[in-house]
């Protein structure tokens, strides 16, 4: 693989990835929350070998809708705090010649729309970014789901959740494949 676009993904996929351009800078660029939500959970997969820390957070802006950002590389002061010990889990894994810290736990962190979450890049080989979305009202259906993660019965196109301004917005920074 090339490191990126649809090829890399198993369609029907629960996320959508963005590689931002100006997440190269050494600064990165800044991460907001798209609403205001409730941060249910802090996952920080971290490459002890490179000596880099990997983040996912979950939130909620409703009781049925869990939305996700993935590969963030700094978290904001009040998610870092949140995200401390005792760890709901915390196991090291080797592969590739590379050794990896996973931890994280469920938190319960109230952020308000606009507020930063983190940080995004600002180290190189870190520009991508993930977001997706369960909403458990939805329920997908395939030909053998017993293959799917139980919340991949429920993924939606978490662009649908947004105002139309904004989901046009991103769908026109979007990798187009047709």
């Amino acid at each position: 693989s090339d490191g990126g676009g649809l090829h890399d993904y198993l369609l029907p996929s629960n996320h959508q990835g963005y590689y931002l351009t100006s997440a190269t800078s050494s600064s990165g660029t800044p991460l907001y929350s798209p609403g205001n939500v409730t941060v249910t959970q802090i996952d920080d997969s971290e490459n002890i070998t490179e000596g880099f820390h990997d983040y996912s957070i979950y939130f909620k802006p409703c009781n049925e809708l869990t939305a996700y950002f993935g590969h963030i590389t700094t978290l904001s002061d009040k998610l870092t705090a949140a995200l401390s010990e005792p760890y709901g889990w915390d196991g090291t894994y080797s592969t590739g010649g590379r050794t990896y810290r996973n931890r994280g736990k469920y938190v319960n962190v109230t952020i308000s729309a606009g507020e930063q979450i983190g940080i995004q890049g600002g180290r190189s080989g870190s520009t991508a970014l993930d977001l997706g979305a369960y909403d458990t009202r939805v329920n997908n259906y395939f030909a053998n789901t017993n293959r799917w993660y139980d919340m991949t019965k429920h993924s939606v196109c978490v662009l649908d959740y947004f105002t139309s301004s904004l989901k046009n917005a991103m769908l026109d920074k979007m990798f187009k494949a047709w």
